[in-house]
């Protein structure tokens, strides 16, 4: 059995574009508004939340190529986390706390640190899709 091949991003399937979703939780209005903003401009189809529960609401109504997601929430975030990882989607965590902290729970995750750039976010972001 040939495996599908992978979307990649802004290239042209069928007659139109077709582009990865991304899903964004942050609960710092401001972060989620800047991950947002630097994703869509790179050409990815974002779904943002600020809390797990509407992330949980977005996860029901599309695929889910890749979530960025803060580690530290006030409402959580590693539930979350456990079930986009069981659905296969790949990680990003985008946060201040230290990288061992994270990958004791999520080994081998990929970290955005903030504060952060847009050209590191989008080249861990891609990493974590294509690895």
């Amino acid at each position: 059995m040939i495996p599908a091949p992978r979307r990649q991003l802004g290239v042209a399937v069928n007659d139109r574009v077709a582009s990865l979703v991304a899903l964004v939780v942050d609960d710092e209005y401001l972060i989620a508004v800047e991950l947002e903003a630097i994703m869509e401009s790179s050409g990815y189809d974002v779904l943002s939340a600020i809390n797990v529960h509407e992330a949980r609401q977005l996860m029901d109504l599309r695929s889910i190529d890749v979530a960025v997601l803060n580690f530290r929430m006030k409402d959580g975030t590693l539930d979350l986390a456990r079930d986009l990882e069981a659905r296969g989607v790949p990680l990003v965590f985008c946060t201040g706390s230290l990288p061992e902290e994270v990958h004791a729970l999520f080994p081998g995750v990929a970290i955005v640190p903030k504060p952060f750039t847009a050209a590191g976010l989008l080249a861990i972001v891609k990493a974590a899709i294509y690895r």
